[in-house]
């Protein structure tokens, strides 16, 4: 059999390469072999459920009871009536918001703004700070 054309030639030339190029491949690539071995012995993740534990804030709210103790002590030593009124409005603040600290609604430093609103420019006694 003769070709007749140098194109006749080219496809089976082609043809030649295509077919030899395309035969199964052997897994002999170190790389793959080691990626499909780790797939294998990879153990599956699992989720670890994380547990927050309920934070405690009876510390904070100890803490507020005693200013609010500070401000009844500092309301008995008072002359002024004004002033007296004042540190007893506060410490009526202070009780109510000490509940408040103690669920959580509230930050010790929330609890202390509010009392140091209450006192409307009063002096916090040292058991609040």
């Amino acid at each position: 059999m003769k070709l007749r054309s140098p194109l006749a030639l080219a496809v089976v030339l082609t043809l030649g390469i295509v077919a030899v190029g395309c035969g199964k491949k052997d897994s002999a690539d170190p790389s793959a072999a080691a990626a499909a071995g780790q797939a294998a012995t990879a153990k599956p993740v699992t989720p670890v459920a994380t547990h927050t534990a309920p934070v405690s804030h009876d510390a904070d709210a100890a803490a507020i009871r005693g200013c609010c103790a500070s401000l009844r002590s500092e309301a008995a030593k008072q002359t002024s009536p004004a002033d007296k009124s004042k540190y007893e409005a506060a410490a009526a603040t202070c009780d109510g918001i000490a509940g408040v600290v103690k669920s959580g609604g509230a930050t010790r430093a929330g609890a202390l703004g509010s009392v140091r609103a209450a006192l409307r420019g009063g002096a916090l006694p040292a058991g609040c700070n």
